[in-house]
């Protein structure tokens, strides 16, 4: 590995791209696994310096296979919402103690990042002084390091911006639900998402379970950021500025016009909205004449 330079990691990753037809996710996870193990090698004193920090997965981005996933795995549309959130509540029954379900239904009521998510603590639950509304301090995340095989809690977001999120009452009788089922359990945790031990959650284990119960009830997979995606979506189809939205679910604007933001009206809703607009054309047209 000291024999290595930053040049020959480039060109390897460039080779492998071409070869594997790698789309940017696997590049990027390519790219995360040596560099994860440079990051190793200085910790454990193999190397001086780690000569891959430089390297950004950017790079090799237009050499990239370009995915196009349909919208409804990139989103989580009405029916597939209805069957999934049915077996959530089944699961609150069976496994009443098993939280990956709760994180599940928390993360399509917030479209907050899984990672921010899985760390949640109790004293994250703030109360505004003015309005007296409660919500959520988002402030910190699980990370995954891939060298040491181990998960960190870090007090940043993923964008390193703190945000606040709303608890409505749907949010407070699932964290009420949560509560109740400590209470009965004996489970004494400062986490929101907790094991029976009172360790919390890792994110892995909710992405686990979301394509589990997808599998079971027979819908396409897919991953937590969907209900990102869905909520935005809902929030903006509805008429909602961007920059609340992006506020909400902690994107920049561009980031979310690009990659969050799709059409999720149906032809019944287009039609009213071409009606309404068509109504107005003639009211003008008749008022002119």
């Amino acid at each position: 590995i000291r024999k290595i330079t930053g040049d020959m990691v480039e060109r390897f990753v460039f080779k492998k791209v071409k070869e594997l037809s790698l789309c940017r996710e696997a590049t990027k996870s390519l790219l995360g696994y040596i560099k994860g193990t440079f990051k190793s090698a200085v910790r454990n004193r193999i190397i001086k310096e780690d000569i891959t920090s430089d390297i950004t997965a950017g790079l090799f981005f237009r050499q990239c296979t370009e995915t196009n996933k349909p919208e409804d795995v990139l989103l989580v549309p009405d029916d597939d919402w209805s069957k999934l959130y049915y077996k959530l509540q089944d699961d609150f029954v069976k496994h009443p103690t098993y939280m990956p379900p709760y994180a599940i239904m928390l993360v399509a009521y917030t479209g907050m990042r899984v990672g921010e998510l899985a760390v949640l603590k109790w004293t994250d639950i703030k109360s505004d002084p003015v309005s007296g509304l409660s919500f959520f301090a988002i402030h910190r995340s699980e990370i995954y390091i891939v060298a040491e095989k181990r998960y960190e809690v870090v007090d940043h977001t993923k964008n390193h911006k703190n945000r606040v999120y709303p608890i409505t009452p749907q949010i407070k009788e699932l964290l009420d639900k949560i509560r109740e089922v400590y209470a009965d359990n004996g489970i004494e945790t400062e986490w929101i998402f907790a094991a029976e031990d009172g360790s919390n959650i890792h994110k892995r284990n909710i992405c686990d379970c979301l394509k589990n119960r997808c599998k079971q009830i027979g819908i396409s997979t897919r991953g937590m950021h969907a209900f990102r995606r869905q909520l935005n979506s809902d929030m903006r189809c509805d008429g909602v500025s961007p920059v609340i939205t992006s506020s909400l679910i902690g994107n920049t604007l561009k980031v979310n016009a690009e990659h969050y933001t799709f059409d999720v009206y149906g032809l019944d809703e287009k039609a009213k909205i071409v009606e309404k607009t068509n109504l107005k054309r003639k009211s003008i047209a008749k008022t002119a004449v």
